[in-house]
């Protein structure tokens, strides 16, 4: 069964119920400790975190007590602090090495696959990678009171039209947004 940490706190009852043995948790750096021990029950034996602490940490919404009781530290953070026994990708397959270069300071030891430097090139784009710079600010938009960027979701959706006309398939073009604003103005 899958379900977020939201889920699990509201319907603990029912997860409880399940006798679970094992769970598993994607991106668990993301979530906060107090959301993971709910997700425990007496019938967990084991508890599997996966996720990368050198991207995006979690948030509280009450800043002031995260910041006083540490609260804004994930327990899979806390565990690799600690220097609990884990295992870390060595090798990546997914980014073109021009872009993995850009992380190679967070992640020294990660190599190449062979069958990485083979990609191809991106029709209609000259490079792979491109830094756009621009003054167009940010804005918080709505009730989520999440940041947005028109001028940016207005030249990501062109780009992405762009490459449709060069033959690329929707399900071949994938625009990652770091805020909710921001996927709402993608939209």
């Amino acid at each position: 069964v899958g379900m977020t940490t939201t889920a699990v706190a509201k319907f603990s009852a029912v997860v409880n119920a399940l006798e679970a043995e094992v769970v598993v948790v994607e991106e668990a750096a993301e979530v906060l400790e107090s959301h993971l021990i709910v997700s425990l029950s007496p019938s967990t034996k084991h508890l599997i975190l996966v996720g990368d602490h050198r991207q995006v940490r979690q948030s509280s919404t009450a800043h002031r007590l995260a910041k006083q009781f540490r609260l804004d530290v994930s327990m899979f953070s806390r565990l690799l602090n600690s220097e609990v026994e884990h295992a870390a990708l060595s090798c990546q397959r997914r980014m073109r090495p021009e872009v993995s270069c850009l992380t190679s300071s967070l992640y020294p030891q990660q190599t190449e696959h062979a069958s990485t430097p083979k990609s191809l090139p991106i029709r209609g784009v000259e490079r792979p990678v491109y830094f756009v710079r621009h003054t167009k600010p940010e804005s918080v938009t709505g009730e989520l009171r999440s940041r947005g960027n028109v001028h940016e979701a207005k030249f990501l959706a062109a780009l992405a039209a762009f490459l449709l006309r060069q033959g690329y398939a929707p399900s071949q073009i994938t625009v990652l947004a770091p805020y909710c604003g921001q996927l709402l103005l993608l939209k």
